[in-house]
């Protein structure tokens, strides 16, 4: 378990003096997206945020009651800033009021082809479905989308569609303003933003 542990490093982390991470993102004011060559460059990079996912739900497994049930808020906190710690700024932390659900979300923008997309994942997934209706429920749901606008309907809260209504990016971590009373991005100003930032997130490290 310690070693999975090692792979969640901002588990349970909330200010911004625990995340230390003023001097590695000092460059990243607003919201970014990961820079990627080619649709294998992609996979890479999900395979390593489903990296992430699978060993924050073993490590939740054990920390947080009744995971994954109503665990979406702090579960989308922690793979989130683990995912900062680990040098995948591009990730932000989304949540859909309507619904009252919370996932991440990773920006890209990929050169060869030239396509602007997300990668939408999900640490609690498994919760939004019935269990007579859906025996084998997704666990850490990972899917990708060209664009930014997407339908994420499941059996939760009576089928609300979760696409985020708020957004919670990197830049934030740098502004001076407590982290909860920080001015956020509408969606769409969101996305605009991070597909005009794209990072190559290896430099950065």
């Amino acid at each position: 378990m310690e070693t999975y542990s090692k792979r969640v490093p901002g588990y349970g982390l909330r200010s911004r003096n625990k995340l230390n991470l003023r001097n590695r993102i000092n460059k990243v004011y607003g919201p970014c997206s990961m820079l990627v060559k080619n649709p294998k460059h992609l996979m890479q990079e999900v395979s390593n945020i489903y990296q992430i996912h699978h060993a924050h739900y073993l490590v939740a497994s054990r920390e947080m009651e009744d995971f994954p049930d109503l665990c979406c808020i702090g579960s989308g906190c922690n793979v989130v800033t683990s995912a900062w710690k680990l040098g995948n700024f591009n990730m932000a932390y989304s949540w859909n009021k309507r619904g009252s659900h919370a996932y991440g979300i990773s920006p890209f923008v990929m050169e060869n082809p030239q396509i602007k997309g997300v990668v939408i994942s999900d640490p609690t997934s498994n919760q939004l479905w019935d269990d007579d209706s859906m025996p084998n429920k997704p666990k850490n749901l990972i899917f990708i989308i060209s664009g930014s606008k997407w339908d994420y309907k499941t059996e939760f809260n009576q089928g609300a569609n979760l696409y985020p209504s708020s957004i919670f990016h990197i830049g934030l971590v740098n502004s001076r303003m407590p982290m909860h009373d920080t001015p956020r991005p509408t969606t769409a100003e969101y996305f605009k933003k991070a597909f005009e930032n794209p990072i190559d997130l290896n430099r950065l490290v």
